[in-house]
């Protein structure tokens, strides 16, 4: 069987009791499920150590030679080399509450695929915003492209744009040409100072990150791939 992570003794004894209802942590199981990707591994001491029985298992965990390795060796048996934990945090160890490693939503266009989920995707993010914070040095250079983001993305209603690096101060006339009711200001704060991918962040509260360009959002020529996250 190919395992996919490991688990800490206490998030392991969190999972089987949740498995069956026997009582168990809410806050500390959510947060576990945001990371975990199934099957994880165990072996015979770990469920002696937490005080699990079964029989059957702990033969079928022995018979694959799961017996007395450490968390850290179990987790060098999986496919992503990790243990997910509720207080250590370095590796192997991803810690729940709060770890580099996250769990995000990412589209991954190849090369000559259509764009038009992830198209789709950003044109819902921005449907409601506020405002909307760019960050794409090659925006204007690349405008024949990136333009279609304001023209086919972007609502068409009261919206503050924010730019970085002045990048799209050279075009800012042609997207005040597309929608009157955009206000396009610079970003004060430098929010993506000495950044390298692009972004796109809505009412700060979530961030599209597109590590090939916005331009490649419409240009199917290379992959791009898009990361959508939570702002922390």
């Amino acid at each position: 069987m190919e395992y996919c992570i490991a688990l800490s003794d206490l998030l392991c004894r969190e999972l089987n009791a949740f498995k069956h209802n026997q009582g168990f942590d809410v806050a500390t199981v959510e947060k576990m499920l945001h990371l975990y990707k199934p099957p994880h591994i165990t072996n015979v001491a770990q469920l002696k150590r937490i005080g699990i029985s079964n029989s059957p298992l702990e033969a079928q965990l022995a018979k694959a030679g799961l017996i007395e390795q450490t968390i850290e060796e179990l987790a060098m048996k999986t496919l992503y080399k990790i243990v997910l934990d509720s207080e250590n945090r370095e590796f192997p160890y991803v810690n729940i509450n709060n770890d580099p490693v996250q769990n995000n939503y990412a589209i991954l266009c190849a090369p000559g695929q259509d764009r038009d989920k992830a198209q789709d995707h950003v044109r819902a993010l921005l449907e409601n915003a506020k405002s909307v914070l760019i960050f794409d040095k090659y925006i204007a250079a690349n405008w024949k492209s990136t333009r279609r983001l304001f023209d086919e993305l972007m609502p068409q209603k009261s919206l503050s744009i924010f730019y970085a690096d002045n990048h799209l101060q050279s075009v800012a006339g042609d997207i005040k040409k597309i929608c009157r009711q955009w206000t396009i200001k610079p970003d004060r704060n430098k929010t993506y100072a000495d950044h390298h991918d692009r972004y796109i962040r809505i009412d700060q509260k979530i961030e599209i990150v597109l590590t090939s360009g916005i331009d490649y959002l419409f240009d199917d020529a290379k992959e791009c791939t898009l990361l959508i996250r939570k702002v922390r």
